[in-house]
């Protein structure tokens, strides 16, 4: 499960870090971990007792009757709840833990209930017992019984988390953790984490494939994006169309990528170069949604066959291999428009024609994309945007930062 927030396309994620400083995001920042509507993640552990009230092992002594105790669930030692003498491998910070629970030495049939500290007691219990022979002997029901225990999470009473409630009857508690709960927050290095990068499906035609993929000889990490398009009638585009919007192409600075292609491509381009493209969307205007254009790096010769190129720097790449889509720039392409269809321009002259009256270029998204031209199969990684390098892995997208 992951984290929600709310927001318009055009802004970055609150829990990334934009690749420009210029940018503020507009989005809600998530939940925090107290909120009972925030998403957990489930991390088992092995068994560890926390709580023991057992005289005879070390414990506080039995929960009286009609009683609540305060017990922690986060702490260096539970051996003063007659539990473990180390911390169970319970890191702090977590929303609830996952138990087992026994009840013994009952001096009549009863129940208990368990919330957190700073919460109110609720009307359903986590374990019914009875006892039969007399106090002492109690023949318990439901022992071994699992339940999941909301934890307090900040000014929590006497440093406790959660509290448990004994009614109708006397009992010696024994609880053991088997995992515990935890906000499912992203990684931290960078923006989009996967969470706003996938098939751009309006930039989709025929069956042409973009997936993350397990690969042990990627570049970076583990994974790379695998790339497939059967025929020049087909496109495919894998990118972000959030976390890059209204950022300035005058602010663009570092591009590049790199790229495993295969004898088949080079064969199946002929005399033409036969790559994949950095595409970045923009809108010209300056205003986002007027004047829409993409602005595509395609190399211009063809890395070497069956392995992964070197990193492929784009923005300072000396050929003619940046050109923009649409009728403003290729009615009629030339040389000082960098249409896509006729003089292309090197990244310099297109940032600068993007950034010159009557031009004011903002990102809408970044992205890879190949197809319609020719049939390709191949991988991708390591694309760079700035200061941030976008590592394609089989989990997400892991963007790391790069100097």
């Amino acid at each position: 499960m992951a984290l929600s927030a709310s927001g318009g396309a055009a802004a970055a994620p609150a829990n990334s870090a934009s690749p420009f400083a210029s940018v503020t995001s507009t989005v809600g920042t998530a939940k925090s971990l107290g909120d009972s509507k925030q998403d957990l993640v489930f991390v088992p552990i092995a068994p560890c007792r926390i709580i023991d009230t057992r005289t005879f092992y070390g414990g506080p002594g039995p929960l009286l009757q009609g009683s609540t105790t305060a017990f922690d669930a986060v702490s260096p030692s539970f051996s003063a709840q007659g539990g473990a003498a180390n911390d169970c491998g319970i890191p702090t910070g977590v929303g609830a833990i996952a138990v087992s629970i026994s009840m013994v030495n009952t001096s009549a049939e009863g129940d208990i209930r368990a919330w957190p500290v700073d919460a109110t007691q609720p009307n359903a219990s986590i374990g019914v017992f009875n006892q039969t022979a007399g106090p002492g002997s109690g023949v318990v029901n439901l022992n071994g019984t699992s339940s999941i225990i909301p934890l307090c999470q900040t000014a929590c009473t006497g440093g406790k988390e959660f509290q448990v409630f004994a009614e109708h009857a006397q009992l010696d508690l024994v609880m053991d953790v088997t995992g515990y709960f935890r906000a499912a927050v992203l990684p931290t290095n960078g923006l989009g984490q996967g969470l706003n990068w996938g098939t751009i499906a309006r930039n989709v035609i025929g069956n042409a494939t973009a997936q993350l993929r397990n690969d042990g000889t990627a570049p970076t990490g583990s994974g790379s994006l695998e790339i497939g398009v059967g025929s020049g009638t087909e496109k495919v585009e894998f990118g972000d169309p959030v976390s890059f919007a209204n950022n300035p192409i005058s602010a663009l600075t570092n591009v590049g990528y790199v790229v495993k292609t295969t004898q088949e491509n080079i064969d199946a381009g002929g005399a033409s170069p036969n790559m994949p493209a950095i595409a970045i969307e923009v809108f010209t205007s300056g205003t986002f949604g007027v004047g829409y254009s993409t602005l595509n790096y395609t190399p211009t010769v063809n890395s070497t066959a069956n392995q992964w190129s070197g990193y492929i720097d784009a923005a300072n790449d000396p050929s003619n291999a940046w050109g923009l889509t649409g009728s403003a720039f290729n009615s009629p392409a030339t040389s000082a428009n960098c249409g896509i269809n006729g003089p292309r321009c090197t990244f310099a002259q297109v940032k600068a024609l993007l950034t010159t009256t009557p031009y004011n270029a903002i990102m809408f998204s970044v992205g890879i994309s190949k197809g319609r031209d020719f049939a390709w199969h191949g991988e991708v990684d390591s694309l760079r945007i700035n200061n941030t390098t976008y590592d394609f892995e089989f989990g997400g997208v892991r963007s790391i930062a790069t100097p």
